[in-house]
């Protein structure tokens, strides 16, 4: 009987860590994560002021408080938290490679949008003080 109990748990481990992982690629490929990090992918952390736990949108994948937003003079350092990163490196995208897309207000919050230029897809979005930073970087 303890082998079949010691089994099952293992058996339980094993489907939630796969499912896990396999959510994680799943969503990498649904906002192109595969192909920004192929042109900007930063193993350096390359920021003055590190926002965490940012509400943030990369195309189809909406990270709510878990993504991770530097800025500096090089760039947009981006990654999600730690426990989201198998498939999801950190990128550092240029300022000259990045422009704004059209804001969107909901119900009083301003959704700010920006994205790649070259790249139709994915746009980045988010609401908080990093993205306000980002909007007035871009547009001034």
């Amino acid at each position: 009987m303890e082998f079949i109990h010691n089994h099952f748990i293992l058996s339980t481990v094993f489907i939630g860590i796969t499912i896990w992982v396999l959510g994680l690629w799943l969503c990498s490929c649904l906002c192109n994560w595969g192909k920004l990090s192929s042109l900007y992918r930063c193993d350096e952390e390359i920021y003055d002021r590190l926002y965490r736990f940012q509400v943030a949108s990369v195309g189809l994948v909406n990270f709510n408080g878990m993504f991770e937003v530097g800025l500096s003079d090089h760039g947009v350092y981006m990654r999600p938290v730690v426990i989201f990163r198998l498939f999801f490196p950190p990128l550092l995208i240029p300022w000259s490679n990045l422009e704004l897309c059209k804001s969107r207000t909901f119900f009083g919050w301003e959704s700010i949008c920006f994205r790649i230029k070259g790249f139709r897809q994915p746009e980045i979005s988010g609401t908080t003080k990093a993205f306000k930073r980002i909007k007035d970087r871009l547009a001034g």
